[in-house]
C-alpha cells in the first residue's frame, strides 16, 4: 500500500448479516453492512510507516499489521532534437 493512494481490502464473510468496520490510527475508517459473501472496505493512508488497524464485526475485532509505502517519484527521460521552454519548465517544476 502506497500513501495517498486509495487501498481497497476485499474479503468473503461466512456468518449472519451484521456490520463489519475498518479501524485504524485515527479513528473508524470505512465499514460496510454484508450478509453472507463478499464485501470490500476502502481507505486512503496518509502517512508512510507501519500501523496496526482493526477489522471489527459483532464486537470482535482482528489485528491487520500493515506496512504503507512512501510514494516513489517517476524518473522520466524525454528526447528532443531542440530545447523548448515547455521543458525547461517541466524542468524546474
Amino acid at each position: 500500500m502506497v500513501a495517498n493512494r486509495k487501498a481497497t481490502f476485499y474479503g468473503e464473510w461466512n456468518g449472519e448479516a451484521t456490520t463489519l468496520t475498518l479501524i485504524g490510527p485515527e479513528g473508524r475508517i470505512d465499514s460496510v453492512a454484508v450478509k453472507s459473501g463478499a464485501f470490500q472496505l476502502s481507505f486512503t493512508p496518509k502517512q508512510p510507516g507501519k500501523f496496526l488497524y482493526e477489522l471489527e464485526a459483532e464486537g470482535k475485532g482482528e489485528m491487520l499489521p500493515l506496512e504503507i509505502q512512501a510514494p516513489q517519484p517517476l524518473d522520466v527521460l524525454i528526447l528532443q532534437n531542440y530545447p523548448s521552454a515547455e521543458i525547461r519548465y517541466l524542468k524546474i517544476f
